[in-house]
Order: C-alpha cells, then structure tokens, then sequence
C-alpha cells in the first residue's frame, strides 16, 4: 500500500485592486463579529453608506445616485411598472 500526501487547506486570500484573491478556507469571525460580513479582501467588515430607511421606503430598491446609496422607486418602462 502506498502512502499518501495531505495538504492542509489555507485561508482565502483577499483580492487588492492589483491582484485577483485566492480560493480557500474563510477565516473564522471574531467574538462581536456577528453583523459582519466577509469582504472581497479576505477580512470581516461592515457594509459601509447605506442609507437609513423605514417603512415608508417598503417596496423600494436601493441605488446609487450621485455616488450615494439611496431607496428609489424603479421607473415604468415601457408603461411597465417594476
């Protein structure tokens, strides 16, 4: 019987604005990470500018207008509401 060779999995690594990131294991999240979320460089962080909002935006969506996030209504196309 032959021996085999196991290679033990590695974390993800995170993609810069130069590099493309690398397939692997998620890092475990930290104690209070709970409303965290994994980024595109590797780590737990927040999702950062979005917009407050309440029921009155139910049914909106979100977009961005003016380089902000804000809850807006799709307009009709075609006479077709979204």
């Amino acid at each position: 019987m032959g021996s085999a060779i196991f290679k033990l999995p590695v974390h993800v690594t995170g993609a810069t604005s130069q590099t493309a990131g690398k397939a692997g294991l998620v890092p475990p999240p930290a104690a209070g990470d709970e409303n965290k979320v994994l980024k595109g460089n590797g780590t737990w962080g927040t999702v950062e500018a979005l917009p407050a909002v309440t029921a009155i935006d139910n049914g909106k969506v979100l977009m961005v207008v003016n380089g902000a996030w804000v809850a807006g209504s799709i307009p009709a196309a075609s006479g077709v509401n979204f």
